[in-house]
């Protein structure tokens, strides 16, 4: 038995830095075949496995664009023959930044009056 389950966290375009995880669970494999691989272009994005082989996390850097990529988990079974998963990692458009703070508008009217204004 291999899987490896879904991404757990976000990645988003153009921020370094950030880590999503893969929780990786086997039974009657040899774990020190256990190997992770990109397939495809994956700009911005490394993987690495854990020691205990039970993660896998991918890491970005500013380069990183928005989309879906697909990175192939290989592992050798008991039985000699090659398990294969394939997991997507998703990157999400760049996070919303705030450049300037709204202006308080608590007590006036959408026209920009005070609400003192407007009563008979």
């Amino acid at each position: 038995m291999f899987s490896v389950k879904a991404q757990k966290g976000y990645l988003y375009e153009g921020v370094a830095d950030q880590k999503a995880t893969f929780a990786i669970s086997a039974k009657n494999v040899d774990m020190t075949t256990l190997k992770a691989q990109w397939v495809g272009d994956h700009t911005g994005l490394t993987e690495s496995l854990s020691t205990d082989g039970k993660t896998l996390t991918v890491t970005t850097d500013a380069t990183v664009k928005q989309g879906t990529y697909s990175l192939t988990v290989t592992v050798t079974g008991a039985d000699e023959t090659t398990v294969t998963k394939t997991v997507t990692v998703t990157v999400l458009g760049a996070p919303i930044t705030v450049t300037t703070q709204p202006q308080d508008t608590y007590g006036r009217t959408l026209d920009g009056l005070p609400w003192a204004a407007r009563l008979p």
